[in-house]
């Protein structure tokens, strides 16, 4: 019984590493969004359905070519061309669904990096709640499992000693 009990805390512990560790690498991503990247208005110039292979299927990502006023960061008025990147897809279909989303020749909000040199945009603003949740609860899993580790073991040890 103590084993299996002592196995399942492992294995919540290692999940909870898991967690806690891809929320981090999330949480650090997006926050470093958040930093650096300003909110502005795309024009959008060109979308394609870009294919290419993912595993062993043709996956189609929908891409935008976009153009923002870059005045934000430079004194004068520079207008900047970037592209956005939206969600991989098997199908062709809803990439093209994707890309109708965002017509040519349309303005939408779009956030992309202060510096104009790195011509990185998105068009959803950077958000750093759901991999600081991610964090949050993995590595709460992990403290807990430890401290029910420390425990099991503390009175592992002192039921040894009584016999």
């Amino acid at each position: 019984m103590f084993e299996c009990i002592a196995c399942l805390v492992c294995i919540l512990g290692c999940i909870g590493l898991g967690i806690g560790i891809s929320g981090s690498i999330d949480f650090g991503t997006e926050r470093h969004k958040e930093i650096n990247f300003v909110e502005n208005i795309c024009l959008v110039i060109d979308a394609k359905a870009i294919p290419h292979l993912c595993s062993r299927y043709l996956c189609h990502a929908p891409v935008w070519t976009v153009e923002y006023n870059d005045d934000i960061t430079v004194m004068s008025s520079n207008q900047t061309i970037a592209r956005i990147t939206g969600d991989t897809s098997e199908k062709y279909a809803k990439a093209m669904n994707e890309l109708e989303m965002y017509p040519i020749g349309s303005k939408h909000t779009c956030y992309h990096h202060k510096r104009a040199s790195k011509k990185t945009a998105q068009w959803h603003k950077p958000n750093t709640k759901p991999g600081l949740i991610y964090l949050l609860v993995g590595f709460g899993l992990l403290a807990v499992s430890i401290i029910a580790g420390v425990i099991m073991y503390i009175k592992y040890r002192s039921n040894r000693n009584r016999h």
